[in-house]
């Protein structure tokens, strides 16, 4: 397994994307936190803020996860992002797959519920897309769907 340096100039295509996706990830999780309290610390009403929210991520999926694919169901709340689910520069990522159409990635989180996470990504028509995403569970010893 390969321990991915996620501002390292030689990244294949599929790291570039995968760096790309959490980082897109991790910009609306903060961006996100900090419109949402905003919104709620001042009294008003969130809704505004959570649907900007739900839009942005709509076009982060739309960009980065195979089209009918992936589990799209983020909750957009007052705690999304804090701790961010995703940070590159945090985080510990590795490269375990990689054979030209198809990229597994581990992505071991250093806070909050420190989970560790597999993403699978597919070469589809010339683009890497996250093609599913799963959550180790440790007291049933077995990869489970992961919600992106």
């Amino acid at each position: 397994m390969k321990i991915i340096k996620p501002r390292e100039n030689s990244l294949n295509e599929a790291e570039r994307k995968f760096i790309e996706f959490v980082d897109a990830m991790h910009n609306w999780e903060v961006k996100s936190f900090s419109s949402i309290n905003i919104a709620l610390k001042s009294g008003e009403n969130a809704s505004t803020a959570r649907n900007e929210a739900k839009n942005e991520l709509s076009l982060i999926f739309d960009r980065y996860l195979e089209p009918r694919s992936g589990d799209r169901r983020r909750l957009v709340d007052a705690n999304v992002g804090f701790p961010c689910d995703y940070d590159a520069n945090r985080d510990t990522i590795f490269m375990a797959e990689n054979d030209g159409k198809k990229a597994v990635f581990l992505y071991q989180q250093k806070v909050g519920s420190k989970s560790k996470l597999r993403f699978t990504l597919k070469l589809i028509s010339g683009t890497w897309f996250v093609h599913k995403a799963e959550i180790f569970f440790e007291y049933k010893n077995k990869w489970d769907k992961f919600v992106i």
